[in-house]
């Protein structure tokens, strides 16, 4: 792969090439992926370099209206989402969660995908905005598709997982106008069969003529032109230390991000003081996030039996196992009876206090409080030491790849659930003291969340996005509805009996401890209709010839999956769309 930094070339540089692809990310690797093999010459330009920088991070800032947002989802943002991202700091990305750097925010991505539901694509009347320019039929085999891109088996996310399921679980007796299963799978490395899918390290191992990355390569702006009657876009490139080149293609595709995406098409103001595509003031709006909380907890002496039934699953396939967790999912009937929104629930669980594997993060960084409980926690658990460095051993780098694939591979073939739970505890088991269920909701399209551009700048002299988002009365009254009806449908079907969180308990919604999952959405909805988003169903800019957008901020709506699966399918679908005139 030829990977040059901008700042390499000399000031002023212009690069001329066939597509050019704004953002290295999920959507947009993708994307390139799409034209390898073909004539077609593909140009990727990523704001970060190939990995993270603390001075890419910086690029990240966001200007944020707090006094829209609760105070409780400000402070436990920073617990949620600081140990996910390496160079993430929620001083400086007050909403969301991006990883400047070729591969994007898939650099901190927990692996979670599933697709929407089919009542995602439809129009819920009680849910405004609500409806796809094209249903799920129409992306089902861009799905497919993007499930292979993804490493993911063909995959089983509702009630049909039990079809092909041989394990002892069950799936469990709830009423199906209410609840019914759902699951979301895990994509992993092909590169290291317990870790998770990182897309920037296992593009750079590719090797196609057709296709270059700069990095350190941020886009100040985008124009649509006509050269003696040809139409080509322009993008001006700007760079840390000084970098500077334009690029003429043929397509341009944004692709760097909701906020980013919205961004950039604001600042592009040549043909439109307003901003590229925003005739209609429908640039940065209906800015959406799923939002979650917890819902119910459980008697520890349900632990075991609520995390074997709700837990990890690996269904096995072949010479592999594909990974699954196992969740609820709320059903049309009961939303549309009560105008609910979209919302799905899984279990999470809490580690003891006495922890061994805890314990020994502690020693070995210097942190631990008390050092005598600390070594006596692991000296009473010599079973889940050895266990958990057998599995570390498998991990470690210094194992050659090829050895720990076949290790793994045995392993899958005789006990398939031996991936699941690497992948579950990272490599180690730990001590569970409690378990409960949390719940993740739709945020429903508002034209008043917004991101705009604001007064402050930069480093690169870009003005920095505001947001203003809030989270709406609807999700909140769902979240609650939700504990309600998971406490409802358990006792009836003889399950372990739930306890509602205290704030449901209350029926405070003021009180909801909700906190974003940095699956930022909208901004440059897909829309039949210009004045209620930006791009149409083939994602293109209105009124923009050749200019493009992928990624979350295209989606009408946001279900209640994790985005990535969803976003692969429409970039596919995309460029199968762009291959009409490239090829």
């Amino acid at each position: 792969m030829d990977i040059k930094n901008l700042n390499s070339f000399p000031e002023g540089e212009t690069f001329e090439t066939d597509l050019l692809i704004i953002g290295g990310g999920a959507a947009g690797l993708t994307i390139a992926r799409e034209f390898f093999g073909t004539s077609v010459k593909v140009l990727i330009a990523e704001s970060g370099d190939t990995e993270q920088t603390d001075e890419h991070e910086k690029l990240n800032e966001v200007i944020l209206e707090s006094d829209t947002v609760p105070e409780t989802w400000i402070s436990r943002r920073r617990e949620y989402h600081g140990h996910q991202a390496e160079k993430w700091s929620a001083d400086v990305q007050r909403f969301g969660v991006r990883c400047r750097g070729l591969g994007g925010s898939t650099a901190a991505w927990a692996g979670k995908s599933a697709p929407f539901s089919a009542h995602d694509f439809a129009r819920r009347d009680w849910l405004p905005e609500s409806g796809w320019p094209f249903d799920e039929n129409d992306l089902e085999p861009y799905i497919r598709r993007a499930e292979r891109r993804l490493n993911l088996g063909e995959g089983s996310y509702g009630d049909d997982f039990w079809d092909r399921y041989t394990g002892k679980a069950t799936k469990p007796n709830l009423d199906p106008d209410v609840f019914s299963s759902f699951l979301w799978q895990f994509a992993r490395s092909r590169n290291n069969p317990v870790s998770m899918m990182r897309m920037g390290p296992d593009f750079i191992l590719e090797k196609e003529d057709n296709i270059r990355v700069l990095v350190n390569a941020t886009a100040k702006c985008v124009t649509p032109i006509e050269d003696a009657g040809t139409e080509m876009v322009e993008a001006d490139l700007i760079g840390l230390g000084g970098g500077y080149a334009k690029v003429r293609a043929k397509k341009v595709v944004i692709a760097c991000g909701a906020l980013e995406n919205a961004r950039l098409l604001l600042a592009s103001t040549s043909k439109n003081p307003n901003g590229l595509g925003n005739d209609r003031d429908q640039v940065g709006r209906y800015l959406m996030d799923h939002m979650n909380a917890p819902v119910v907890k459980f008697d520890p002496k349900y632990i075991k039996q609520i995390t074997y039934q709700f837990g990890f699953f690996g269904l096995q396939s072949n010479n592999r196992v594909d990974m699954y967790m196992h969740g609820l999912g709320l059903n049309m009937p009961i939303q549309a009876e009560e105008g609910l929104n979209n919302c799905g629930a899984y279990c999470v669980a809490d580690r003891a206090e006495d922890d061994p594997w805890g314990a020994l993060a502690g020693l070995l960084r210097g942190q631990s409080d008390s050092v005598i409980r600390d070594v006596l926690s692991i000296l009473k658990a010599p079973g889940m030491m050895f266990t958990g460095a057998g599995r570390l051993f498998l991990q470690s780098d210094r194992v050659p790849r090829g050895l720990r694939n076949a290790i793994v591979n045995v392993m899958v073939r005789m006990m398939p659930n031996f991936v699941v739970e690497e992948y579950q505890t990272q490599g180690v088991p730990h001590k569970l003291i409690s378990c409960g269920f949390d719940a993740i909701v739709e945020q429903e399209p508002l034209t008043h969340n917004r991101i705009q551009l604001s007064d402050q700048k930069n480093a690169l002299g870009e003005f920095l996005p505001q947001v203003t988002w809030e989270p709406g009365e609807r999700p909140l009254r769902t979240l609650m509805r939700m504990g309600e009806l998971i406490r409802e449908q358990f006792i009836k079907a003889g399950l372990p009996e739930p306890l509602l969180e205290d704030w449901i308990i209350a029926g405070d919604l003021s009180a909801v401890p909700i906190i974003d999952t940095a699956h930022t959405s909208g901004t440059t909805r897909m829309s039949t209709d210009e004045t209620t988003g930006v791009v149409d169903e083939n994602c293109k800019v209105r009124h923009c010839q050749g200019v493009y957008v992928a990624g979350g901020s295209v989606l009408p709506t946001c279900g209640h999956a994790n985005p990535t699966l969803m976003i692969t399918s429409v970039a596919i679908r995309l460029a199968d769309h762009l291959k009409q005139d490239l090829t």
